[in-house]
């Protein structure tokens, strides 16, 4: 926000659009985050089936591999192939996901989490046991799988809106350009950091107007875009008229700060459903064949 002192107010009041009798401009940063909000404000529920890949390059694995044997003192490989998939279903704070594992073909993860925005309830039918805790304890960072936080990892309405407002970040308007044939909107986002040496990162991100202010292509970074700390690039498909949602996003991490990604996960949804009628027993934990129920540690 371009903020005027009283000394240049004074000297360039006669030469100020109210002198001239013309309509002030408006600030470009303001529509696009009022567009990133309308939209998500649209998305009363969403459904989708999803799967997701991920791959990484053999110098990171190398890298865990090590790490993890010095820990553990043990000698097992990080998986070359791992995939998940399930469903997932999502209105206000509740949510049903279920989401299978696989790692170089063998099953690592069979589960179901329940939400029903009170208590969280985890079910592992292999063991036939269910974990519940209160869902005021719990947060995303407990569902590093939540599958979409992908899409949401540069902005959201929520996130975009608390940003905006706290004043913890320089807000840049860097212009229109079209990324891979979309018309987008350019803002540039600087977060600076509580270091002895006052380090900062920058999300650089591509909004697409027409296509309900999703994020065409993201980077974060610490002072050069080329050399990017992470980034998305999406798709996206108009679900009913006028609420946009992602069909795809492909999120690529550069821990190594190699010019190639080390980490790439790689989110499809198919199915994808929003606004309809959810009955409440969705985000009722099913617990046939479940024999024992207990409360997180």
């Amino acid at each position: 926000m371009q903020r005027i002192c009283i000394r240049s107010f004074f000297i360039c009041l006669f030469l100020s659009p109210f002198a001239l009798g013309e309509t002030p401009q408006q600030d470009p940063i303001e529509p696009v985050i009022n567009g990133i909000i309308s939209n998500s404000e649209l998305l009363n529920n969403i459904s989708f089936e999803y799967s997701v890949e991920y791959r990484y390059s053999d110098p990171w694995r190398k890298k865990k591999e090590e790490s993890r044997n010095s820990i553990f003192l043990t000698q097992n490989p990080v998986p070359v192939t791992i995939s998940r998939s399930g469903i997932f279903v999502r209105e206000t704070d509740a949510f049903k996901i279920t989401s299978k594992v696989l790692a170089d073909q063998l099953t690592l993860i069979d589960e179901s989490v329940y939400s029903d925005g009170v208590k969280v309830t985890r079910i592992d039918p292999q063991s036939k046991t269910a974990r519940t805790t209160p869902a005021k304890e719990f947060t995303r960072g407990d569902l590093s799988f939540f599958p979409d936080k992908y899409q949401n990892l540069f902005l959201d309405g929520r996130s975009i809106q608390d940003i905006y407002n706290s004043g913890k970040a320089v807000f840049s308007y860097l212009g229109q350009r079209v990324y891979d044939g979309v018309q987008c909107e350019v803002l540039e986002i600087t977060h600076s950091l509580k270091t002895p040496k006052n380090a900062f990162t920058k999300d650089r991100v591509w909004i697409a107007p027409e296509k309900g202010y999703l994020i065409k292509h993201g980077i974060s970074f610490k002072t050069d875009p080329s050399q990017p700390i992470n980034s998305i690039t999406t798709k996206f498909k108009e679900i009913s008229d006028g609420i946009w949602n992602y069909s795809e996003v492909l999120f690529e991490s550069f821990p190594l700060k190699n010019k190639e990604p080390d980490v790439i996960q790689h989110l499809k949804m198919n199915n994808i459903k929003v606004n309809q009628d959810i009955s409440n027993e969705v985000f009722v934990p099913d617990l046939t064949g479940v024999s024992v129920v207990q409360p997180e540690p």
